[in-house]
């Protein structure tokens, strides 16, 4: 199968996804999808940083801190 376009090789894709539903939607809806998801990720990040602020929560990952660190470390290694 030759494709004369990278267009052809993502449209099998959009027709089983959230692209075939939004393809044929008014500019209006769109507007709206943007939206919503923009409010629910915006609420999101907050709620996680008012939390992860906290001096609870620092308090508790200061004792943590040092083994948090290494973890993440041997990740960076592993993945590099």
């Amino acid at each position: 199968m030759q494709l004369s376009s990278p267009a052809q090789a993502i449209e099998p894709l959009c027709e089983s996804s959230l692209g075939a539903a939004v393809r044929a939607a008014a500019p209006l809806t769109l507007g709206l999808y943007g939206t919503w998801m923009f409010s629910i990720v915006l609420v999101w990040d907050v709620f996680v940083a008012v939390v992860l602020g906290s001096r609870r929560a620092l308090a508790r990952m200061d004792r943590i801190l040092a083994w948090l660190t290494r973890l993440s470390g041997g990740f960076l290694v592993l993945f590099g």
